[in-house]
């Protein structure tokens, strides 16, 4: 649960917020200042606070936010992170470690991201390590007791949460029904830590 929410925090709201901040579509942005002030609306200070989020995420574990926000095509854009780090160093918005770590974080996220896609693009994955909700490749695999179709944990539980059914089936089905496949879940790390594959929460044989 608590990774599903990470993921929908960055993908939905601080990717997304950066991506119309600094990113392309910055430029779709137009009103003059006292519009602005009218608003309420201050890009810096949103800007500031975004960063300041991303720093406190990765001090806790920055390993889980790079994989999350690399998953991330829709927002993710290399350009767009290092648009933000200029951004903070021009202003002022960071100082001191805090603008440091956020430097670091843009420039060791671009670099985990692209061997991340460079070793998911070239790796031949099995049909069944991919989650059946999400086509990706999965880190902790479980069934779904009705449909017997097999999805990642987090992935089944942000389905199960909605309305307590089996999406496959259409029949009830709560958390505590799901049925590890823990053969599986060894196979897909095994594979995975041989291949270069970053996992949910990391990989079981590190």
């Amino acid at each position: 649960e608590g990774r599903a929410t990470l993921e929908q925090l960055l993908h939905s709201s601080l990717d997304a917020q950066l991506h119309y901040l600094v990113g392309p579509e910055m430029k779709s942005i137009k009103a003059s200042p006292q519009e602005y002030d009218e608003l309420g609306f201050n890009p810096k200070e949103l800007v500031k606070q975004i960063a300041e989020s991303y720093l406190f995420l990765v001090r806790a574990n920055k390993d889980e936010v790079v994989r999350v926000v690399g998953k991330d095509e829709r927002y993710y854009s290399a350009t767009t992170f290092s648009k933000a780090c200029s951004f903070v160093r021009k202003y002022g918005l960071l100082m001191g470690k805090d603008l440091e770590d956020f430097d670091l974080f843009c420039k060791e996220l671009a670099e985990k991201v692209s061997q991340h896609r460079a070793a998911f693009d070239e790796a031949d994955i099995p049909s069944n390590y991919l989650c059946e909700i999400m086509a990706d490749i999965m880190s902790d695999p479980v069934m779904f007791p009705q449909s017997r179709k097999v999805a990642d944990r987090t992935s089944a539980l942000r389905v199960i949460m909605g309305n307590d059914r089996d999406p496959f089936a259409n029949t009830p089905c709560k958390v505590e029904d799901l049925i590890p496949q823990t053969e599986l879940k060894e196979e897909i790390h095994r594979f995975a830590k041989e291949k270069g594959i970053a996992l949910e929460g990391g990989n079981m044989f590190d």
